[in-house]
């Protein structure tokens, strides 16, 4: 009777050993699935953060890249567009030199109302002239013309007598680069320490600036400007 309670015992033991084992088996079991489930979690929702992340900085690079393409579109535009308008104005310089040369009336009569125009400009007793160098006899000749033209002006305008002396300079001459290649006057008073530029190529300027905007409608209409097409 004490053997088959023992060996009863035993059984009972062991099976409770076994339910134990399998229990802890079990818990065991779910503890990894819990822990791997948690590890897979963890890992999907860092990748998604480095793909996120990596995605707004391709879409920021992409931006950039966009617009500095527009930029340099907008530039190419621009840059060509003046390019067009300086082609324009040079080609209106060349037209104006060949056209207007020395010994043309037009240009003489031009040259006349330029001196004037500067005189009125200065409001000087006495004014230096600096001419082409070829063009020194030809300007001495109108003088007393330009002179005597100023006072009509200035009495017409102001209702009193002004007088004006002009000399040409026979020491220094109109450079290229101040405006003699296309011809016109430069006006020096006061021990030349005032001096007014009035050459052919500075009103032809000046014309150029205060038309620049019909003259860029009419190169580049804005149905062109917002197609695009140049």
């Amino acid at each position: 009777m004490l053997d088959s309670d023992a060996f009863q015992l035993k059984r009972m033991m062991r099976q409770d050993a076994h339910e134990k084992a399998f229990e802890m088996q079990v818990l065991g079991q779910r503890a990894y699935e819990e822990q791997r489930d948690k590890t897979i979690a963890e890992g999907e929702r860092k990748l998604k953060r480095e793909f996120e992340s990596k995605l707004d900085d391709q879409r920021i690079k992409q931006k950039i890249e966009v617009s500095q393409l527009t930029n340099q579109t907008r530039l190419d535009k621009m840059k060509h567009r003046n390019e067009c308008m300086e082609n324009l104005r040079s080609s209106a310089m060349e037209r104006l030199c060949n056209d207007y040369g020395a010994g043309n009336p037009q240009y003489l009569e031009t040259l006349k109302n330029l001196i004037v125009q500067g005189m009125i400009k200065l409001l000087e007793e006495e004014v230096e002239l600096k001419v082409r160098e070829d063009e020194v006899d030809v300007v001495k000749g109108m003088l007393e013309e330009c002179e005597a033209k100023y006072a009509e002006i200035m009495l017409e305008e102001t209702k009193r007598e002004y007088s004006c002396k002009l000399t040409v300079m026979e020491d220094l001459f109109l450079r290229d680069d101040e405006g003699g290649k296309s011809g016109g006057i430069l006006l020096y008073a006061h021990n030349r320490r005032i001096v007014v530029s009035n050459t052919l190529e500075d009103r032809l300027n000046l014309v150029f600036e205060g038309e620049l905007p019909q003259l860029r409608a009419g190169l580049f209409p804005k149905n062109a400007r917002e197609s695009g097409v140049q």
